[in-house]
């Protein structure tokens, strides 16, 4: 119903709100305004373009799902769909990102098009985990108080990969077929299934690291435009983590979450001021690129 969502879109401005408050309300602006007076724009675009590198391997684990699934797309254009599905995601709901690019694909073989999105969003959370509990081990001495959660969370995961790919645990789902609907449903979980095959896992799992791996060198780069430096192993480990929480739609545009993170994660090593500014940095990063989805998307209307 419409004023549910008002309701929750209104919930979502207080949280923004309150969340910016609680992590502004004693910083010293002037240490603020001076890390971004002095930013060095090189490592910042370096950063940027990390960022556009992953987005890119992220069109090649895309395309592996939709040639399984015998579509034959170029990598450039799911590359292209991609920014511009990033582009529309600064002005939809969460989840938009991945609307968007099925909207793309276009509107035959719909429920194939739908499992390839998400079998490429599983598999992209399947690495953050994994990267997280990495994290945890790293620095268990200052997490331990963390650690039940990250292995519970890491463990149904994996047994959800388990159950989805597994011949013997393929009668779970029957009961699908008893839902509204359900034959479709069942039909969209054979679809996920046929995804069990060794070669695809593996090179999807491959693709899930680098394109983390990637985000993380964004942050790397802007801390050091920030000249600070958490170092490379620390970035690797921990921002997927912060990559994940802001995914969950509580806040505009991840903001207060994201900021958060930064802070619990990186100021004691880089200082509260340092890590509010290369938060906001970061999320900076993403909209230039996704600015080229802009771009591009002006391009083809034009045509």
């Amino acid at each position: 119903m419409k004023w549910k969502k008002v309701v929750f879109e209104i919930g979502k401005i207080a949280l923004t709100i309150i969340l910016l408050y609680l992590l502004l309300r004693k910083l010293n602006f002037a240490e603020l305004k001076h890390t971004f007076l002095h930013v060095r724009i090189p490592f910042f675009i370096i950063g940027a373009l990390m960022y556009l590198f992953g987005i890119f391997i992220s069109s090649f684990r895309w395309n592996l799902f939709l040639k399984h699934l015998g579509f034959k797309y170029k990598t450039s254009t799911l590359f292209s769909f991609y920014l511009r599905s990033l582009f529309l995601a600064n002005f939809l709901p969460s989840g938009g990102l991945d609307v968007a690019r099925v909207v793309f694909l276009g509107k035959d073989k719909i429920k194939e098009k739908i499992s390839s999105t998400f079998m490429d969003r599983v598999f992209g959370f399947l690495a953050i985990n994994i990267y997280v509990f990495l994290g945890l081990l790293y620095s268990l001495k200052d997490t331990g108080r963390y650690a039940s959660l990250i292995v519970i969370l890491l463990f149904l995961q994996i047994a959800f990969f388990f159950v989805l790919f597994c011949k013997k645990t393929a009668f779970l789902f029957k009961f699908l077929t008893h839902l509204p609907m359900g034959d479709k449903l069942y039909n969209i979980y054979e679809i996920l299934h046929s995804f069990r095959k060794k070669t695809i896992i593996i090179k999807a799992i491959l693709y899930s690291f680098l394109i983390q791996l990637s985000y993380s060198m964004d942050v790397y780069f802007i801390v050091l435009s920030v000249r600070k430096n958490i170092g490379l192993i620390r970035s690797a480990l921990f921002v997927p983590f912060i990559n994940f929480i802001i995914m969950i739609p509580v806040t505009i545009s991840g903001f207060g979450i994201r900021e958060g993170g930064f802070v619990f994660l990186f100021k004691n090593y880089i200082g509260k001021e340092a890590a509010i500014a290369s938060s906001l940095l970061y999320y900076f990063s993403v909209f230039i690129v996704s600015i080229i989805g802009g771009l591009l998307l002006l391009r083809f209307k034009t045509k």
